[in-house]
């Protein structure tokens, strides 16, 4: 292995290890007390290597955010090739979704990535670009289903993706607050009525 595939590979190597030190370390002391310090600290780092790959904390949380993206991405994306019927592609995204959800402490991080949002331009306008890639993510699913006739034609996709992420961030808010909220049946529920597949 020649010197430049080395290099890159402790860089991507490195890189990894930040995002995932992100996880421990965002969940342990929230956005505002997370450190540039610690988070290299977790990842096995000094502050040097962060700053190879960051220019700033706010700059590795937004990276870490369009990670966490890409991760949902490689989950979702086989169900556009699945043979199943709509209705359980539908039933396996929305599992999926609970899944990657509640894995490494992600909702409590995720709404905090929202409070940053709503008092800061950059974050706001990056977490932007993060929902319309989400609603990408729902319309190619859902023209999938347009495709076998099970969704109606007329259906509007945009829309309708917009309504779909509206209830599963809903879901995510209220039981993060209410131990009796609802259950991820009765979100199948509801987001097939969205789609009018009841």
């Amino acid at each position: 292995m020649d010197k430049v595939s080395k290099h890159a590979q402790k860089s991507n190597e490195s890189y990894q290890r930040l995002m995932d030190a992100a996880l421990k370390v965002f969940g342990q002391y929230g956005y505002d007390k997370a450190s540039i310090d610690l988070l290299a600290k977790e990842a096995g780092y000094t502050k040097g290597t962060f700053y190879l790959h960051f220019k700033s904390k706010e700059d590795f949380f937004l990276e870490f955010m369009d990670h966490k993206l890409t991760v949902y991405k490689q989950h979702f994306l086989p169900l556009l090739n699945s043979n199943a019927t709509f209705e359980s592609i539908i039933s396996q995204g929305i599992k999926i979704f609970y899944k990657l959800s509640n894995e490494d402490n992600w909702i409590p991080l995720f709404f905090e990535f929202c409070s940053i949002a709503v008092r800061n331009e950059i974050v706001k306008e990056r977490m932007s670009i993060y929902y319309q890639e989400w609603f990408k993510l729902i319309c190619m699913v859902l023209e999938k289903g347009k495709q076998t006739n099970e969704l109606s034609a007329n259906l509007d996709l945009e829309i309708t993706s917009r309504r779909i992420v509206a209830v599963l961030d809903g879901y995510n808010l209220q039981n993060s607050f209410v131990s009796s909220g609802y259950s991820l049946d009765q979100i199948e529920q509801q987001i097939k009525q969205i789609l009018e597949l009841d």
